[in-house]
């Protein structure tokens, strides 16, 4: 953001703060990420529960509060990282298991260890869906999923 030529501000990515004269985002993303960007959300899956950070273990509960609520940030080119606020800030990651006929197989989704610094395996991009839905895909283009009632990952796009 910034000022032309003619003293206008300018907002690169056009979003705008509801006064008007706030920028709210400063680059172009490639994903649906930027509604969601510095937002407090819970993540619903199909079967009508709320992911969870249970002290570092990724649960599904039938309600939300504040182990349910999770904060996406900036994560560059277009990726979130997805921050659990009840558990000091730990990010979900793909858990990737290595590599299989060329590419990634992905592993598990947990989450990362206090004190790890991110990288690719904690980044998300955010894609808009039918009826509101949002599709979480983590780096290794895998969907996050509710497995009756586990987390997991999927290549599959379905309603998880």
């Amino acid at each position: 953001w910034g000022k032309g030529s003619d003293g206008n501000m300018i907002c690169k990515a056009g979003i705008w703060g509801d006064d008007k004269d706030k920028c709210l985002a400063t680059k172009p993303t490639q994903s649906a990420s930027t509604p969601y960007l510095d937002k407090l959300v819970t993540l619903g899956s199909w079967m009508n529960k709320y992911l969870q950070d249970d002290d570092g273990s990724l649960k599904f509960a039938t309600a939300a509060g504040s182990k349910e609520t999770w904060l996406i940030t900036d994560a560059g080119d277009g990726k979130v990282y997805i921050k659990s606020e009840e558990g000091n800030g730990r990010l979900l990651e793909d858990s990737s298991a290595g590599m299989q006929g060329g590419k990634f197989k992905s592993g598990t989704v947990k989450l990362l260890t206090k004190g790890e610094p991110p990288g690719d395996w904690q980044k998300w991009t955010l894609e808009e869906a039918d009826d509101g839905k949002v599709l979480i895909t983590s780096f290794f283009e895998k969907q996050l999923q509710d497995h009756l009632g586990t987390a997991g990952l999927s290549s599959n796009k379905g309603q998880w």
